[in-house]
């Protein structure tokens, strides 16, 4: 039996043609860079898992298409990322016009509209304008409704791009607790726009 764990990038990607264990075990290698790409991202009428398998859709390309040539490591960074944002870029086109308009909840207060920009089409009208503020403003107080001050934190913290371990110290919690907070906003924000 092989041990994956003692072989180089450049011998499992050898292997994956031949071997399915070997491919999975790429995949759990980098699972973590996977996922902190794709949280980058968000639109609104789109779906983490989206982006997610368009992340894998990505690293998949890199391993049949790696030649050698660099660091594994950095060639898979850039096919998922590269991946990611044509799948972003394909839900901004003109044809889906819906997915166009999204809000970015990046901001140290998820209550503060000012931080959060509303990124929209430059031809829009001033009611536009304000139909979209209205959106962001009824979006913004769904959120503060459903979720507790400590899950409004961590949300804010997690958007900023803080790991898991760095929200836990920052609110004087465990790991553990952290993602436990973040399945709950998950589910709690999926259940009150779904009724929307």
């Amino acid at each position: 039996m092989i041990n994956y764990e003692t072989l180089q990038d450049v011998e499992l990607i050898s292997l994956c043609k031949q071997d399915e264990n070997a491919l999975a075990f790429v995949f759990s290698r980098y699972d973590k860079m996977l996922k902190s790409i794709c949280r980058s991202y968000f639109l609104v009428n789109g779906d983490s898992d989206d982006l997610l398998q368009e992340g894998m859709i990505g690293l998949f390309k890199a391993i049949n298409t790696y030649n050698g040539e660099s660091k594994f490591t950095t060639y898979a960074y850039r096919c998922i990322k590269n991946s990611v944002l044509t799948a972003v870029n394909r839900s901004n086109c003109n044809k889906n016009k819906p997915l166009n308009n999204f809000i970015s909840l990046s901001s140290t207060d998820v209550g503060d509209i000012e931080k959060n920009s509303i990124i929209s089409d430059l031809n829009h009208n001033p009611e536009d304008a304000f139909i979209k503020q209205e959106t962001a403003t009824e979006l913004i107080n769904t959120i503060k409704s459903v979720l507790s001050p400590l899950e409004e934190n961590v949300l804010s913290l997690y958007l900023s791009g803080d790991s898991y371990a760095n929200i836990a110290e920052k609110t004087n919690k465990n790991v553990k607790s952290i993602d436990n907070a973040i399945q709950r906003i998950r589910n709690k924000l999926k259940v009150a726009l779904d009724k929307k």
